[in-house]
């Protein structure tokens, strides 16, 4: 009886060594596999059957006015996001339907779905004329600590870059043109709240720098803060959310990693898109001159205080005429149409592709088939030059904090108590096995 039980209770110390071992040797893999799985699943749930039909199932027999376009086989949701309409861009056909492998003109790539493996990618299945292209919309704290990306098994794989940079083969900005409302500046301006000056929303609720930042402004102006981590929530209806942020002066578009032209919706829609003046926190402010229309931002890097900034606010709120001048270029827009160049010098060259995969269709029948180009260093070109995948330090950003690491840990709890919860169910049936015996 000693010696059963003996037995049976040896079986906890054994399970543990069982889970470190997988952890030791398989935690990034398990982490990517159930982040890929996460993204097919989130596009199931959320895409009806005739989408799916469509978006999935490329047509065998091609009829004749879809016969000279170009195929763009995306390989995966992104995060659970589907393109809708295969036919969304001129002269290209969409697909997820990854049969299309070998005939494709381009395959994207999305960062979270790609392994970080050359292994794991479909190398085989490859033409000599295909591009294969890396899509990217996320900052590289978020590559390299929430979904575990080194991007070096991926050197020389990929022909093209799609991404938010500036200095990217296809550009992958956030920009959203703006649409006019009829309304002069002194009318927007009449419509503005007179209480509080700014408003904030916040989804990412690691970032610690960002909170103590508007803490600090808190103190000397009022700001209204929404999102799940203050449990305020802004209205999920787009218009919604423009009303609603169109009535403040000011919108602090406060970006969770400084990093090279990282530069979001918060900027584009949530400010200028509900002409809310941004004051802006993320790259410099050179990055945001080459974008953003000129005069339309406040960045926080001129200035030495919160306190300082806050002065600087107040002194606009109470002169209509100088807080205008953040507003003139919106009715130069408006004038001119979407297209006009009230941007920075290289968003207006990207205004005639500004979808992202629009673009890359754009590319694909301008640029001669037998041109080869290749991304010899991926991982070097994303974190920089001096880039380590051992240290905390990426020259292409201001921050050394990483942002989004606890999404990794719940991840990695999640997995773990599945591999623990296994490990007690064959536990229990072991032990009860030896008692019955």
């Amino acid at each position: 009886m000693f010696r059963r039980r003996l037995k049976s209770y040896l079986v906890i110390p054994a399970m543990l060594v069982v889970y470190l071992c997988i952890i030791m040797k398989y935690d990034t893999v398990i982490f990517e596999w159930i982040h890929i799985k996460r993204s097919y699943l989130l596009a199931y749930l959320h895409v009806d059957r005739e989408l799916a039909k469509t978006m999935y199932h490329f047509p065998r027999r091609i009829s004749k006015e879809l016969k000279n376009k170009k195929i763009i086989l995306i390989w995966s949701p992104e995060l659970g996001k589907m393109e809708k309409n295969p036919l969304l861009c001129p002269g290209c056909i969409l697909t997820y339907d990854q049969r299309t492998i070998s005939d494709a003109d381009a395959v994207i790539f999305p960062w979270a779905e790609t392994w970080d493996s050359a292994d794991k990618m479909p190398s085989r299945y490859r033409s000599p004329k295909q591009r294969w292209v890396w899509y990217c919309q996320e900052p590289p704290w978020v590559l390299r600590y929430v979904f575990l990306k080194t991007l070096t098994p991926l050197n020389g794989i990929f022909n093209w870059t799609m991404t938010y940079r500036t200095d990217s083969d296809i550009p992958g900005t956030f920009f959203v043109p703006y649409k006019y409302h009829g309304e002069s500046v002194a009318e927007i301006i009449a419509k503005k709240n007179k209480d509080v000056l700014g408003a904030w929303v916040v989804s990412n609720c690691a970032t610690t720098s960002r909170k103590e930042f508007i803490a600090s402004l808190s103190r000397h102006i009022k700001i209204d803060v929404f999102g799940k981590c203050v449990g305020k929530t802004l209205c999920k209806d787009k218009e919604c959310q423009r009303r609603t942020l169109s009535r403040y002066k000011f919108y602090f578009a406060l970006e969770n990693s400084q990093c090279k032209d990282y530069i979001t919706e918060k900027f584009w829609t949530n400010a200028l898109g509900s002409l809310a003046v941004p004051v802006v926190m993320g790259p410099s402010r050179q990055e945001y001159e080459l974008v953003a229309p000129p005069g339309s931002f406040i960045h926080v890097d001129d200035f030495d205080s919160a306190e300082t900034l806050a002065n600087f606010l107040k002194n606009l709120d109470k002169d209509d005429k100088s807080y205008g001048e953040y507003l003139r270029w919106a009715m130069v827009a408006e004038k001119e149409g979407a297209k006009a160049k009230v941007y920075g010098p290289v968003m207006n060259k990207k205004l005639n592709g500004a979808s992202s995969i629009c673009a890359l269709c754009e590319k694909l029948k301008h640029e001669p088939p037998n041109k080869t180009e290749v991304v010899k260093n991926l991982d070097k070109w994303w974190f920089g030059d001096d880039y380590d995948p051992n240290v905390d330090n990426f020259s292409v950003c201001q921050s050394k904090i990483p942002s989004g690491r606890p999404t990794r840990l719940q991840t990695v709890l999640i997995y773990t108590f599945v591999l623990w919860f296994t490990l007690g169910v064959l536990w229990f049936c072991y032990h009860r096995r030896t008692r019955k015996q």
